[in-house]
């Protein structure tokens, strides 16, 4: 066993005298590192600076004593072992030092007992060192449940074994109503409507029955429960076994959810509200395209919520001519869709009877800026096909390019914007853009930004190329079976990343 170092501190005005008891330590195994005081200054002083193991300390000194160094000691609250060490002093006064807190006295002509006595004195000042920290521990954590108890938010019940209330903290009278002795000794099931179904409600004794001797936390069920003035509320609750003063007992976590129930009532009605919405608006859509002599014609649109803002149409015209129009409001989601069914109720009205595309747009830009709010707009494509020339009439309103593609996969040419979107400004005019002759094989592509802008979760966008590249690969295939490869291609490129904008897309292709 190594031997055990020791700070004494030595109240003692005789310097043989204090080196005779550090010699007997030092015998003893004791590694002793002493410092010698004799007066109330120097003792006042050595204890602030120094840790101290031990004090020794001579009853009687010049200018001083044991007894007022104890109560010095005492008065800065330490808990050193205290030994009274004098060349004379009687039963009397030994006993009075005791009492005073002294923790043993020795006679200078016999240390024998020393060094023992400075043992057993080091262990109890261990042990009670590790009870005061016990204790703290005890105190923090009842400070710490009390705060609990007191500030939290949900209703706390005590319990006992027959699930009779006991004690209730002060949230479960903001929960229920009730002060606690209007609770207290009555049964849990008090503060559950009487008519309360078990099969759909579990009540709160039931779920105590069924956690009864089981030493964990139930799991949290919904249920119902009543206030003091009759009104039904719903609650969550848990129950946890608690032991206090070796009984079990129960504690009741409830917590008023009422209006958590009332939001998810509201967001399941919006829900279901939109996917009505997405129904209403998936039948705007055209069922098919048209069949028409010489050409082939398909499209598609997906929203990126229950509803979107995109929208293509395949409109009859005067003159046989038909319209193809690819639209994007701002935004996605309701406020879209309605202004997205708007657009379209009004252009189907306009194309019954005119036959200037820039006309059509420019009529329609009136009245959509006058319905929307600032920043609202519609980007548009409005193509105007004749059937018999195979004349094409283009106008793009603010709307990503429009690609016209030959057999060879060649570009003949970008459908580019002209104007500004639908909606901006209502003296806008929509000027007829040149027109085209489509050739046999050439592939008239209108799509909305969305599938250019879908990233990958890299954050990569598919972009132009991978479009036009998709298109090119499939160029002798159906116009359907190209819609449905750019469809197929870029959601295989997000790879189950969210869709952040609409999709839609159309396909002209020429036979």
């Amino acid at each position: 066993m190594s031997p055990k170092k020791l700070q004494v501190l030595v109240l003692e005005d005789s310097e043989s005298d204090a080196l005779i008891a550090i010699g007997n330590l030092a015998v003893a195994g004791f590694v002793p590192d002493f410092k010698r005081v004799e007066t109330e200054q120097e003792l006042e002083r050595a204890l602030k600076s120094g840790k101290w193991d031990v004090i020794l300390a001579d009853y009687n000194l010049p200018d001083y004593s044991a007894l007022d160094a104890l109560r010095l000691v005492q008065k800065h609250k330490l808990d050193i072992p205290f030994i009274v060490i004098s060349g004379a002093i009687g039963d009397e006064t030994a006993v009075s030092a005791m009492k005073a807190g002294a923790h043993d006295y020795l006679m200078k002509g016999n240390l024998a007992r020393l060094a023992p006595v400075v043992t057993r004195e080091l262990n109890e000042a261990k042990v009670r060192s590790n009870q005061r920290k016990q204790a703290e521990i005890a105190r923090q954590t009842e400070l710490r449940y009390r705060l609990l108890w007191e500030s939290s938010p949900d209703a706390i019940i005590l319990l006992n074994a027959e699930g009779m209330i006991c004690l209730v903290n002060p949230a479960t009278k903001h929960v229920f109503g009730f002060e606690p002795h209007e609770i207290i000794g009555k049964r849990l099931e008090n503060l559950q409507p009487g008519d309360l179904s078990p099969v759909n409600n579990p009540t709160l004794t039931c779920s105590l029955g069924n956690n009864r001797g089981k030493s964990f936390y139930s799991q949290t069920c919904e249920t119902m429960g009543i206030t003091k003035d009759g009104k039904e509320i719903h609650i969550e609750i848990a129950f946890g076994e608690v032991q206090m003063n070796q009984e079990y007992w129960f504690a009741a976590f409830i917590r008023d959810i009422s209006q958590r129930k009332k939001a998810e009532a509201e967001l399941s009605e919006q829900r279901q509200q939109l996917e009505v919405a997405g129904e209403i608006q998936e039948r705007l859509f055209p069922e098919k395209a048209p069949d028409l002599p010489g050409f082939d014609l398909a499209g598609r649109s997906l929203p990126a919520d229950s509803t979107g803002g995109d929208y293509y149409d395949f409109l009859p015209m005067v003159n046989g001519d038909l319209g193809i129009v690819v639209g994007d409001v701002t935004g996605h989601g309701l406020g879209a869709a309605l202004l997205m069914a708007e657009t379209r109720a009004y252009l189907r009205i306009l194309t019954h009877n005119r036959v200037d595309s820039g006309d059509i747009l420019t009529r329609a830009n009136k009245v959509i800026a006058e319905d929307v709010s600032f920043g609202m707009h519609v980007t548009m494509m409005l193509l105007r096909l004749e059937l018999e020339t195979r004349r094409l009439h283009c106008n793009n309103a603010g709307h990503p390019d429009g690609f016209i593609i030959a057999k060879d996969g060649d570009i003949r040419r970008r459908i580019r914007s002209q104007a500004m979107p639908l909606g901006m400004f209502d003296a806008a005019e929509y000027v007829s853009s040149d027109d085209i002759i489509l050739n046999h094989g050439d592939l008239v592509v209108a799509l909305t930004d969305g599938f250019m802008e879908a990233e990958n979760p890299s954050g990569e966008d598919f972009g132009e190329d991978r479009v036009l590249k998709v298109i090119q690969d499939h160029r002798d295939c159906s116009a359907q079976e190209i819609v449905e490869a750019i469809f197929r291609e870029t959601n295989a490129f997000v790879d189950g990343a969210p869709i952040k904008d609409d999709w839609t897309l159309v396909i002209l292709k020429v036979l």
